[in-house]
């Protein structure tokens, strides 16, 4: 009801479908409401971190030109609502400023008062023409650049968390990072709006608060910085009687493939490790066991949705001798991996040099996981029935 009365606020005040809304709120239950309500009203969020000030709000304004503001009346000592207001009366494309919590600066409209009031009849959700979300990076030269990410984007996200870690309705994700990045949005938002999940909110980082989360909402999902997951590592968290965590992973700030969360865990808690590919995608690896040989059937991998259909492993042709492989007429061998879908944006086959072939392979990965949530991940879907959800069926670009 609280996320069909905003959306329905959004609408009623004439914010339309395609609109732009900035959402700078801390990592607690308002942010995930507004984030649904205004998907929808069919509207694009720009999430930004609670750390942005007058400077960087005034760019994004500049770069995006929303057409409303959301924020908290007061967080960590401050006024984000009154910063809102500044920084609204220089952008001539905001509209409207809207807040939650109590004693907003004159001229920003609660949305607590709006929740209160249900939702107005006669409303129907609104499909959005653009993108749903907007996160921002920082490149060199570039301090601010917004990644624009649809609706398949997000939703894929949390299928790969869904799937590498079989994710249920009893699961509780306790997620301590915001919903503006892609490690909040891979181990928080998408795998709780997928997976029937229950979803806990930590506003990082207070240990003591989260310890208590931790034992005290049965959350069996999460998913913590290296640095912090020694620590409670180190203080034996992990080890009470109140902890009933299934599957606990590692956010590398930094990849290290070498090393892994699993080995410093207890034997009855899953590990796993998050990769954050820049800003822009993330990338699971659970301690599964390998996957024997032979368990994906030979030739293009295909799986079919009514009229849609995803192709997932394509031979790639490799110079070279083996025995052990098929080789062609022309004397080179045929490979087999977890391969990228094969349309619209896997990299045309082509013969690799032996000195480069590494170089390629990552360059050929690299291209499946930002072109496609290829993010499927399919090492952790090899050799189990797979079934395309509906939300899934399209193969069509972003």
């Amino acid at each position: 009801m609280a996320v069909e009365a905003l959306a329905a606020n959004f609408a009623h005040v004439a914010l339309a479908p395609g609109d732009c809304v900035v959402i700078q709120l801390p990592n607690l239950v308002e942010s995930p409401l507004a984030l649904l309500a205004a998907w929808r009203a069919g509207l694009t969020v720009a999430a930004v971190p609670m750390l942005w000030r007058a400077t960087e709000l005034a760019r994004v304004c500049e770069m995006i030109e929303p057409a409303g503001l959301i924020g908290m009346s007061s967080y960590a000592g401050a006024q984000p609502a009154s910063l809102l207001c500044d920084v609204a009366a220089r952008s001539l494309s905001i509209r409207f400023v809207m807040g939650f919590g109590p004693d907003l600066p004159d001229g920003v409209s609660s949305l607590d008062d709006a929740i209160l009031d249900g939702p107005a009849p006669g409303f129907v959700p609104r499909a959005n023409p653009g993108p749903a979300l907007i996160t921002f990076t920082a490149r060199a030269g570039e301090p601010l650049v917004p990644i624009f990410r649809q609706q398949q984007d997000v939703l894929l996200q949390g299928a790969m968390i869904v799937m590498a870690l079989s994710l249920d309705r009893s699961d509780i994700l306790l997620n301590p990072f915001p919903l503006t990045g892609p490690v909040g949005i891979a181990m928080g938002l998408a795998p709780w709006l997928i997976g029937g999940t229950a979803l806990v909110q930590h506003d990082p980082f207070d240990n003591g608060v989260f310890v208590q989360q931790l034992l005290t909402t049965g959350a069996t999902v999460t998913a913590l910085p290296d640095t912090v997951l020694d620590r409670m590592t180190e203080g034996r968290i992990f080890a009470d009687p109140q902890c009933v965590l299934r599957h606990v992973g590692r956010v590398w700030s930094v990849p290290k493939l070498g090393e892994r969360a699993a080995t410093d865990l207890p034997p009855d808690r899953g590990g796993f490790d998050l990769y954050p590919l820049g800003d822009l995608a993330c990338l699971i690896e659970t301690d599964k066991p390998a996957l024997k040989r032979g368990t994906v059937p030979a030739g293009v991998f295909q799986i079919a949705d009514g009229e849609s259909s995803l192709h997932l492993s394509r031979p790639a042709s490799l110079p070279g001798r083996s025995p052990t492989q098929r080789r062609s007429p022309s004397g080179a061998r045929w490979s087999r991996n977890a391969a990228p879908p094969r349309e619209p944006w896997a990299i045309p086959p082509r013969r690799i040099r032996t000195a480069s072939s590494r170089r390629a392979y990552s360059v050929r990965r690299t291209a499946t996981v930002f072109g496609s949530a290829a993010m499927l991940n399919s090492s952790t879907m090899a050799g189990s029935p797979l079934r395309l959800p509906s939300w899934t069926g399209s193969t069509k670009p972003s």
